[in-house]
């Protein structure tokens, strides 16, 4: 197997683990919405989802660089070796900051690890969309349409997964008014609102990445 044929199977996985283990994600995510589960079942459930989520998680940090490698080396992009080495710092600060604050959520520190991996989320998010929109448009740096549509919507994936991280935050602080004050109709309501609001961003997702995957297989344009 040759530098090619193992980026193309590593590509290949990011995409299987990427969205397999986000629906089992959703799974654990919607049976938090059980009114006859205890305070400690749904904390486990939240556990459980954190911990699955960390294979997400991880395709998601090395799909960017794999996937530009592999254009470069088909001849699909124009990008100089020193940005491509550039991406891959990126990718393995964020990777490091992923394995460090995983666990750590609610101390301190792990703050200041979370602005840096935001900061990298928004940096290739921005940067997908806008030479996307631009190869489409002049075709360059990607130089077929349905690479640049590829890119765009990936970036459009990492939008979406920014937009879901802050709508699930306020799920955990609702689940812990369950310890204190026990299940009410205005704590599980609010538990079905955050909970419901994240899983448009989820269904969202699947379609984004059913469509990325008919482009990289049909290559319609």
């Amino acid at each position: 197997m040759d530098l090619y044929q193992f980026l193309h199977f590593a590509h290949v996985l990011c995409v299987i683990y990427w969205v397999g283990t986000s629906i089992g994600v959703v799974g654990l995510t919607i049976a938090q919405k059980n009114s006859d589960y205890s305070y400690d079942q749904r904390r486990m459930l939240i556990r459980l989802s954190l911990d699955i989520d960390i294979a997400p998680r991880i395709a998601m940090v090395i799909i960017t660089p794999i996937g530009l490698h592999l254009a470069s080396m088909n001849g699909l992009l124009e990008i100089p070796t020193y940005v491509l080495v550039l991406v891959w710092l990126m990718a393995f600060i964020w990777l490091g900051g992923e394995y460090i604050t995983h666990g750590r959520e609610h101390e301190p520190f792990a703050v200041k690890f979370y602005i840096t991996i935001g900061v990298i989320m928004a940096i290739a998010c921005l940067s997908l969309m806008g030479f996307g929109i631009y190869a489409l448009i002049n075709g360059w740096p990607f130089l077929q349409a349905w690479l640049a549509l590829k890119a765009l919507l990936l970036g459009l994936v990492f939008l979406v997964s920014i937009s879901m991280a802050r709508y699930y935050a306020p799920l955990v602080n609702v689940v812990e008014r369950l310890r204190t004050e026990g299940s009410t109709d205005e704590i599980e309501n609010s538990i079905c609102f955050y909970i419901n609001r994240g899983l448009a961003g989820s269904f969202t997702l699947i379609f984004l990445w059913a469509a990325i995957v008919y482009l990289a297989i049909n290559k319609p344009f």
